[in-house]
């Protein structure tokens, strides 16, 4: 259920690639309403590559993005 509602504030197509690694609120009392989701990346090939013609290296350190909208809807 979770992952539905976050379907909606999200690119499309972007929990095809992570999964919810965890929620918390923010604790910064200067910014109401904020709240810190943590996704972790799949380490898995699109379909129609061959995992054989590809090696993972790993994936870059953590990000923190900042977004105010809600993806394709009037807010």
């Amino acid at each position: 259920m979770v992952l539905a509602l976050l379907a909606h504030f999200f690119p499309e197509g972007l929990l095809d690639w992570f999964d919810l690694g965890g929620f918390e609120q923010g604790q910064d009392e200067s910014i109401k309403g904020l709240y810190k989701i943590h996704l972790t990346e799949k380490n898995q090939l699109p379909e129609g590559y061959d995992a054989n013609d590809y090696e993972s290296k790993g994936f870059y350190p953590p990000k923190s993005i900042a977004d105010f909208s809600i993806r394709g809807r009037r807010v």
